[in-house]
């Protein structure tokens, strides 16, 4: 725990480390207490490379989260020194069937992406730019190549607006309580898609397309063949994203991601016939 104590004795904070919860590649994690509540610590590392992240943690964006109640209470952020502390968000066993959930889910999403971003929010373009230029004398080449091709076609549906997106809503990212939700692990949104997250979602929930035109239905959007293609490629899309994401952590940090976790994800693009 030395590392928590030097970084935030920097900034004269008072706190009990209950337990380490997470040590990451971009930040570790800490389950704590501060000014008497039961809280997470999240301490950001600083990074060799030029990766675009916590664009959230701007006030005008993250006081948006908060008020919507997307997000926990943040009781102390310090981006020079890449500290953020929120209260911890209990989890309940009151169950709701699956259909509400997902109905929740679409209704959360829209909140999430009526978010005002600010003007110099940068896009998922422009983190798909900083990962090409970590990866550009990398083997996998063809992969970013690849990736580059699917996001110019993704980028030629009409009428599709960038929103304020999370970009990694895995279930893990998403806490329950009844009927009420927070999202968590913002570390790399931007202004991108609708269809980013609300791909995530149905593909980290394994919703069937029956659950997939709940969501939508929850959502507000009217379901159509083009509309479940725009999915389907922001399926592919994500898992390229994860595998040149996997790619990069491993550049920062040598052996950071296993090997399993990366052949898992170069089986699923082989499968899908895309790798």
């Amino acid at each position: 725990m030395n590392e928590i104590n030097k970084d935030l004795k920097k900034s004269k904070i008072n706190f009990e480390i209950i337990n380490k919860i997470r040590s990451g590649i971009t930040a570790n994690t800490y389950l704590a207490k501060y000014k008497k509540d039961k809280s997470i610590i999240k301490v950001f590392k600083k990074q060799k490379y030029k990766l675009i992240t916590n664009q959230f943690q701007t006030n005008f964006i993250k006081e948006q989260l908060v008020n919507k109640k997307l997000f926990p209470e943040v009781t102390y952020l310090n981006r020079k020194d890449g500290i953020l502390i929120y209260k911890y968000f209990e989890e309940n066993n009151i169950k709701l069937s699956r259909s509400k959930i997902i109905e929740l889910l679409g209704i959360s999403l829209t909140k999430l992406h009526s978010i005002k971003p600010n003007k110099n929010t940068k896009t998922f373009k422009h983190q798909i730019s900083a990962y090409n230029k970590i990866l550009k004398s990398n083997k996998n080449i063809k992969l970013i190549e690849k990736t580059n091709y699917l996001f110019k076609k993704i980028e030629s549906y009409k009428n599709e607006e960038n929103v304020f997106s999370h970009n990694d809503l895995n279930a893990t990212n998403i806490l329950f309580s009844g009927k009420d939700l927070r999202f968590i692990d913002f570390e790399y949104s931007s202004m991108n898609s609708r269809f980013c997250d609300i791909s995530r979602i149905a593909e980290s929930f394994n919703l069937k397309d029956e659950e997939i035109n709940v969501l939508l239905s929850s959502y507000g959007i009217k379901t159509n063949s083009t509309v479940f293609e725009i999915i389907k490629d922001w399926s592919l899309m994500n898992l390229y994203l994860d595998l040149i994401w996997a790619y990069v952590m491993n550049k920062i940090q040598k052996g950071s991601i296993k090997d399993n976790y990366i052949s898992r994800l170069e089986l699923k693009l082989d499968n899908k016939g895309n790798k």
